[in-house]
């Protein structure tokens, strides 16, 4: 199921959820925390109505796409702000200097920013489309009080793996706000990369039958994110693109990037190579046919 805030699509982790109106429900959450609320309800392009509650019994199974519309909570502010640009700059602000805590050994100013990460936690996994160990409120909290009960040497090795994590959400932010902020030029530049990786898919099943789980699993999970980007960049340039049908294409492909997840998880390697082969590289293709009409400002 393809889930979207305002046409926008999201990276929301089903959990516990197992109906419509459960994530629903957590998606009120997430936007109460963003002084927004839902105006709106549209399952697969069609709105739903106040007298007929029975889509929240829906299995997920059973839905397309879940587009969430919303409004500003506060009734006196007319404009409505977009709600990742509004948190992807404080965010990456607030990395920053945990960052710079963490490699100038400031223990006070590590204290005050771990109690902090509440506030800033229940955005990331939307915005940034990380989960583990984001999920927990408490996390960069447990991380930081782990570094400062450790004394030398292992103190410094803490120090090493904590700054190439907080480096990595960095750039996943910076990232993701690119995306917002220059859509054709980052959307150009994946579907070249897109290009380039397409046709090494064909190397996974090779890997797969070495018994090179892990390598091939990096290859899946590099195109995989690259798709998901350029699905997820397609409503904010789709003035500039073919459109025709590309509703259903977008949640066709999305449900076949599902389905490769799957068969990874479960070790089927038959069912890897069948939809490598026979799904994800032509619907990749046709990615790549739709997004060629694009190009960036400078090549115009």
């Amino acid at each position: 199921m393809v889930i979207l805030i305002d046409k926008e699509v999201i990276d929301f982790t089903i959990e516990a959820e197992t109906t419509v109106g459960e994530v629903v429900d957590e998606l009120k959450n997430f936007l109460s925390l963003h002084q927004r609320r839902v105006s709106g309800i549209f399952i697969d392009d069609a709105p739903t109505t106040p007298t007929d509650d029975s889509w929240k019994n829906k299995g997920l199974d059973a839905v397309a796409s879940l587009d969430i519309r919303t409004t500003q909570a506060d009734a006196g502010s007319s404009e409505k702000p977009s709600l990742p640009l509004q948190h992807l700059s404080t965010i990456i602000e607030y990395l920053d200097l945990y960052l710079r805590a963490v490699e100038q050994d400031e223990d006070a100013a590590l204290r005050d920013l771990a109690g902090e990460f509440q506030h800033v936690s229940p955005a990331l996994p939307e915005l940034v489309g990380v989960n583990l160990p984001l999920d927990d409120p408490s996390a960069l909290d447990k991380m930081t009080e782990k570094l400062l009960a450790t004394g030398e040497p292992e103190r410094s090795e803490l120090k090493t793996h904590f700054t190439a994590f907080l480096k990595q959400l960095k750039l996943l932010a910076e990232s993701r706000l690119r995306e917002h902020e220059q859509p054709i030029e980052e959307t150009v530049s994946s579907r070249e990369l897109m290009r380039v990786l397409l046709p090494k898919l064909s190397d996974v099943s090779v890997l797969l039958q070495a018994g090179k789980d892990a390598e091939a699993m990096q290859h899946v999970a590099h195109f995989t994110e690259l798709a998901a980007k350029l699905l997820r960049l397609i409503p904010r340039i789709s003035n500039d693109i073919d459109t025709e049908g590309l509703h259903e294409f977008v949640v066709s492909y999305h449900a076949v990037l599902g389905e490769l997840m799957k068969a990874f998880g479960s070790h089927d390697s038959v069912l890897i190579g069948d939809l490598l082969e026979y799904e994800i590289t032509p619907y990749s293709e046709e990615l790549i046919r739709r997004l060629d009409s694009l190009s960036t400002p400078d090549n115009n």
